[in-house]
């Protein structure tokens, strides 16, 4: 009797989730390092949407060719979303604990003074309400489109690269 081997879409997912949150870290770590003030540039835009398409197609590929070339687009759902959900997931203890607290702890305070020196006659406390949204919107941002672009890459990819076994 021979055994199919297959692999467990739970530890791919999380060694590939792994592997692409590092890729974000170091980009991030980069993005930090030099100095970049504005991330909505056409250039860091495209080349984030390459990552994004690329690390989550490999993801599905080899787990494909692991699986002995069969793959269901349900599998291939669940290996982008799992992947964007752990990056979203490392992204956000980046924005909130390294770079926020650590890298730099005064970032809320400059954005409330600069707030309340625009309009000196707001209250400070609707400034610092404000000011306190718009952080949690800032942070929200990318942690959803990580999901989101995960769970659309895998389904494309998915669609394209999947195979039913036969029977």
């Amino acid at each position: 009797m021979t055994q199919d081997h297959y692999t467990s879409i739970n530890k791919h997912i999380v060694k590939y989730g792994a592997v692409y949150s590092v890729i974000w870290l170091l980009y991030y770590i980069f993005f930090y390092l030099c100095d970049f003030r504005n991330p909505l540039v056409w250039g860091n835009i495209i080349f984030e949407i390459c990552l994004h398409i690329s690390t989550v197609t490999y993801a599905i590929y080899t787990y494909k060719k692991l699986n002995h070339n069969f793959l269901k687009i349900s599998e291939a759902i669940k290996i982008g979303f799992g992947v964007g959900f752990i990056t979203a997931v490392v992204i956000l203890i980046w924005l909130r604990l390294i770079h926020h607290k650590i890298l730099e702890p005064n970032w809320f305070d400059d954005h409330l003074s600069r707030k309340i020196s625009k309009n000196p006659e707001r209250n400070p406390i609707e400034a610092k309400q404000e000011v306190m949204i718009y952080f949690l919107i800032l942070d929200s941002i990318p942690i959803v489109l990580q999901i989101f672009m995960g769970f659309f890459v895998s389904l494309v990819s998915g669609a394209i690269l999947s195979k039913r076994k036969q029977l």
